[in-house]
């Protein structure tokens, strides 16, 4: 058997290769908070406008922020916010009065452009889609609106309101779905009508408490998401490392005819069950951690690495493990009582980061 020592050492080792597995999902939580923060802050500047003169800044921000989160998550970003609405101090490129509405960037060159339409009529999005300064650009529109789109521009052209390149062009850019990055495919997957609905007010105005709402959903999706791959990779990681290292040693004791083979697979089974229960745990809370660094803007806590040594000492202490390792300072080292007290409180660490 081997020491308990030795099984935290692959623990902690199994918890940091599932931490670096899970790095582009970190990225999409960062981004997705980056994103909703960006939609508050235009939600607040537009708090004043009637939600029909001001629904299509909202659509927009929506689109880019699945889109830029979607990205994030397969390791893709642009080089800036492809909002052009946005200022440039807050990262976007400031084209109040551009005619694209999304501008896709990546190493320096434009890759792509788009503009988003949120008309109450089918048709008028369509005679809007068609003007010539929108050509080659993607269209984009409530997804539920885009076949009735699609059918207005076709009634168009059949009628000869528009010409047949005219209609060739918005046809083939219309992005059923949602903003989508050309060098990838990676799309945002749309948004629709229902959806951004609900961010009216009953004055007419737009809902800051529904945006609130609103951007509260999109984190916590995307936390859940992280949660489950940080928990799923360093479940893995340390169970394949226990395995590993506990196989190699049960080899040896069956070589040594200490143990038969049967018994020595029984082992191995167990220590890596247990291993993999040890890294699942670790993962969610230090996703937990790392989130509520994140949002409260605390680098040490928001940092991956730093939030996997915490949770890693939390774990220990609680499962009363005893690593020997000086990062766990008095974390690990915490009376399995005391854990027992404070897991029950469920308070306790979201209270105080989130």
């Amino acid at each position: 058997m081997r020491s308990r020592e030795e099984k935290n050492l692959e623990g902690q080792a199994g918890a940091f290769v599932g931490n670096a597995a899970s790095q582009n999902v970190q990225m999409g939580t960062d981004t997705a908070i980056d994103s909703m923060r960006e939609l508050l802050y235009k939600a607040g500047k537009i708090s004043k406008v009637g939600f029909e003169q001001s629904k299509g800044n909202l659509f927009e921000y929506i689109e880019a922020a699945k889109l830029q989160t979607n990205m994030a998550n397969c390791g893709e970003r642009f080089d800036r916010n492809p909002v052009t609405d946005l200022a440039a101090g807050r990262g976007g490129y400031g084209g109040h009065t551009a005619p694209d509405d999304f501008r896709m960037q990546r190493n320096g060159r434009i890759v792509g452009q788009g503009q988003a339409k949120y008309n109450n009529s089918a048709w008028r999005a369509a005679q809007n889609f068609v003007d010539p300064k929108y050509t080659d650009m993607q269209r984009i529109a409530p997804t539920d609106q885009m076949a009735d789109i699609e059918s207005c521009l076709h009634k168009m052209a059949e009628n000869g309101e528009i010409s047949k390149t005219a209609y060739e062009n918005a046809v083939s850019n219309l992005m059923k779905k949602g903003l989508t990055d050309p060098s990838t495919g990676i799309a945002s997957g749309g948004t629709t009508t229902a959806e951004l609905q609900k961010l009216r007010g009953t004055d007419g105005r737009v809902s800051q408490q529904a945006v609130r709402q609103y951007a509260a959903r999109f984190e916590g999706k995307q936390l859940a998401r992280e949660v489950g791959t940080a928990a799923s990779n360093m479940a893995v990681a340390t169970g394949v490392i226990t395995a590993i290292v506990s196989g190699t040693q049960n080899l040896f004791e069956v070589l040594r005819d200490r143990k038969t083979l049967d018994n020595a697979l029984e082992e191995v089974k167990a220590d890596t069950v247990s291993g993999a229960l040890r890294g699942g745990e670790t993962g969610v809370l230090s996703t937990v951690i790392r989130f509520g660094g994140r949002k409260v803007a605390l680098p040490v806590l928001s940092d991956s690495t730093a939030a996997t040594v915490m949770a890693g000492g939390l774990i220990d202490g609680c499962l009363g493990y005893t690593s020997p390792s000086p990062r766990d300072g008095l974390l690990s080292r915490m009376p399995s009582s005391a854990c027992k007290k404070k897991r029950h409180d469920s308070g306790w660490l979201l209270g105080g980061l989130v």
